[in-house]
């Protein structure tokens, strides 16, 4: 498939090079053409060079969008903007040449006028700047309308007001001089709140389109103020004005830097936060300012066109403060649903680890069990042959014999049993037990976890310790502790376990205590801090996931209960387990 090559970026000489080339030329060709034109053409120079530089700034634009994959869609439709503002003044002009007679039927000038505002203005919303989704897309056109709104009030009540009540002229043409002004306001405005995120975006092709919108705006109000006082003619120089916007549109598109601007680590985020808080909010504040010397100075009078202007200002306040609260309720929801989400993700995770650490347990159990489980398979293989011997030769069996073959039977079968009763899967269901028992009844399982060089000692007060929790779990954090302590003890020492009552003063009942001492070699200060972190390991890779802990906290936390960890180097460690005391049953 033919593919197309696409055009290449403007580089910043290649930009230079038409800037001097346009500005050159453009002053060469007005010299010439000012001495050797007739009557109709000089007069109409200005406004045919205007026509002209708009209309190659709709070829550059259409030119750019070609070469800018992310902003084609705003160029296309500003280049169709400028396609109709060149081919409508176009025709005007060459009519006033005497060139080309314009048709009897034409469409309204103010409907020209609100479709290539209209059309600037969505072509700045379709670039890719600040506004994403349709709602902050209507958001900066009530600011760009807010804006125009503020301005043109603030013009009005300090000059243009004067001017238009005491003109001759009709009230529909007063209005229709005004309206050129307020539709380039409403553009300038969108285009200094797209600015307002990121200002480096103003060197670019935003500042251009920024410049020749202030510049259209500030052109029409002199001339809709000169109109109106019977001062204007086609000659005037501030007609020559019009060559400047018109010059800045075709360098917008000819600028080298990309509309987004210099490239920034996050570019969602706002370089000037404050900034752009407060810029929607300070043109209304200076209508209010010129709204309240005008007050004051006519004493409480305001004509009627200011106050419809406010009016409109203050519609247009209340719908974006409406649409401002819809985007916060609906960011709330978003929000909730995400916590939801993330709550239940972080509930599966945590049953995820729960079920990994069991596994974890059997696995290190299962080692330390297998050598023992030989053993009594050994002693049962032993004893029975002995007893087959003793058929075959006619003897009777020694009952001796039948009686360990049973009880090493009995003890590979608890074995077995136990193995399958940590495999299977958490209990979400807590029953009442008692803790001293309970730990107890796995002592002998625990010492099979450590070697011959470390003793398991216990302690065990004669209280009754009733708890409501999961005798699993408990097995699980006495295998998770009890391996930390024989991690810790390469070269021996003395694991001891006690469990007993916990008096705290600051509570009004007092809690079970299951504590696990070593005399290893203890850990520092800053390594205490983060034991309980997941993932949190000092065993070397693949000697521990750092989840041992960290599942131990969160099973003691859901049982309503807290662990403490004390240590010192070269003295050892005790976690200490405190578990509320629950009421017996009945």
């Amino acid at each position: 498939m033919l593919q197309i090559p696409k055009p290449p970026m403007p580089s910043k000489s290649s930009f230079r090079w038409a800037l001097g080339i346009c500005m050159i030329g453009g002053a060469c060709i007005a010299a010439v053409l000012a001495v050797w034109v007739t009557e109709p053409l000089r007069n109409n120079l200005v406004r045919l060079l205007t026509d002209l530089l708009v209309f190659a700034a709709s070829l550059s634009a259409f030119w750019r969008s070609f070469s800018e994959t992310s902003e084609s869609r705003g160029w296309r439709i500003l280049g169709l903007a400028f396609l109709l503002v060149a081919l409508d003044g176009l025709s005007t002009s060459l009519s006033a040449i005497g060139l080309f007679p314009l048709p009897k039927t034409t469409p309204p000038a103010a409907l020209v006028l609100l479709c290539n505002t209209g059309l600037l203005a969505l072509g700045l919303l379709a670039w890719p700047l600040s506004p994403s989704t349709g709602r902050e897309k209507r958001r900066k056109t009530l600011d760009g309308l807010i804006f125009g709104a503020s301005f043109f009030f603030i013009v009005w009540g300090l000059v243009v007001g004067k001017i238009f009540q005491g003109s001759a002229i009709s009230v529909g043409a007063r209005s229709y001089l005004l309206l050129f002004s307020f539709a380039y306001g409403v553009l300038l405005g969108i285009a200094v709140y797209l600015g307002a995120q990121a200002p480096e975006r103003f060197r670019g092709p935003l500042g251009w389109m920024t410049a020749g919108a202030l510049m259209a705006c500030m052109g029409h109000l002199v001339w809709a103020a000169l109109t109106m006082r019977g001062r204007w003619y086609s000659t005037h120089p501030w007609n020559h004005t019009t060559v400047i916007y018109a010059f800045c549109f075709l360098m917008s598109s000819w600028s080298s830097r990309s509309v987004e601007g210099p490239f920034r680590a996050d570019p969602a985020r706002s370089t000037h936060p404050l900034l752009e808080l407060l810029l929607p909010y300070l043109p209304p504040l200076g209508a209010l300012g010129v709204g309240a010397i005008e007050l004051l100075r006519n004493q409480g009078d305001l004509d009627r066109v200011a106050g419809w202007i406010m009016l409109v200002l203050l519609v247009l306040l209340i719908l974006r403060q409406f649409l401002a609260l819809r985007d916060l309720q609906l960011f709330s929801q978003f929000l909730e649903q995400r916590v939801q989400e993330r709550t239940r993700a972080l509930e599966e995770s945590q049953a995820v680890l729960m079920r990994n650490q069991r596994m974890n347990i059997v696995a290190t159990l299962g080692a330390g069990l297998a050598h023992d489980f030989k053993n009594l398979l050994n002693i049962i293989r032993g004893m029975s042959g002995l007893v087959q011997t003793d058929y075959e030769e006619g003897r009777t069996p020694d009952p001796e014999d039948f009686k360990a073959i049973q009880s090493a039977s009995v003890q590979a079968g608890e074995m077995a049993s136990h193995l399958m009763d940590l495999g299977r899967e958490l209990s979400s269901e807590l029953r009442l037990f008692d803790l001293s028992e309970q730990v107890q009844e796995f002592q002998p399982l625990l010492k099979r976890l450590v070697p011959k060089n470390i003793d398991v000692l216990q302690e065990f007060e004669p209280v009754h310790l009733p708890v409501m929790a999961d005798p699993l779990q408990v097995e699980q954090i006495l295998v998770n502790l009890v391996s930390n302590a024989r991690d810790a003890m390469p070269e021996g020492g003395t694991i001891l376990i006690r469990t007993g009552l916990d008096l705290d003063p600051a509570l009004q009942t007092p809690r079970a205590r299951l504590e696990i001492q070593d005399d290893g070699m203890g850990m520092a200060p800053d390594v205490l801090k983060r034991i309980f972190e997941p993932f949190f390991s000092t065993k070397a890779p693949g000697h521990g996931t750092g989840l041992g802990l960290a599942s131990v906290k969160t099973i003691v936390e859901a049982w309503a209960g807290q662990i403490e960890a004390h240590s010192e180097l070269g003295r050892g460690t005790t976690f200490s387990l405190l578990i509320p005391l629950a009421a017996p049953e009945g």
